[in-house]
């Protein structure tokens, strides 16, 4: 679990508890890089969901937003939010700095 401004972050119900600015400040990680959500390139933050749900490349839902060329924050949250109600969760870390510390476990 990651803390963002003295809070846990929930991530198994990010839409309860985790407001669009939490999500835009969180970092994951992501063959073994961390990222930003809202400024990490988009063919990788692409790529990181599609291995999770390869599926939805084909998807009338979301193929347009995982096949375009770019990837805009909110479409990100969106997409996080569908990962989370599918039950394939990518892990969000409040801080580069926690998100460093737990590649080193």
């Amino acid at each position: 679990m990651g803390t963002h401004r003295g809070r846990k972050l929930d991530l198994q119900h990010p839409r309860a508890a985790l407001t669009f600015d939490d999500v835009v400040k969180a970092f994951w990680i992501h063959g073994q890089q961390v990222y930003p959500i809202a400024s990490a390139p988009a063919s990788i933050f692409k790529a990181a969901v599609l291995s999770l749900v390869p599926h939805w490349k084909d998807s009338p839902t979301y193929g347009e937003a995982l096949t375009s060329t770019e990837i805009d924050v909110v479409t990100r949250w969106w997409l996080l939010c569908a990962l989370a109600d599918a039950g394939k969760l990518i892990m969000l870390y409040g801080s580069r700095e926690e998100a460093e510390q737990a590649m080193s476990y």
